[in-house]
């Protein structure tokens, strides 16, 4: 199973669930896998 994939499903396990607009799953995201992002004007901060 892929990493990214393992590490939501855990994420999600112990957070409930969540979507692409989740303000603190994307900030959790981002830094866990130190991925690129573009601070926009919508959606979840990052």
């Amino acid at each position: 199973m892929d990493n990214k994939y393992s590490w939501i499903i855990n994420y999600i396990s112990d957070n409930g669930a969540v979507d692409i607009l989740n303000s603190v799953f994307v900030d959790a995201y981002i830094e866990h896998f130190n991925a690129n992002f573009k601070v926009t004007n919508y959606g979840a901060n990052k």
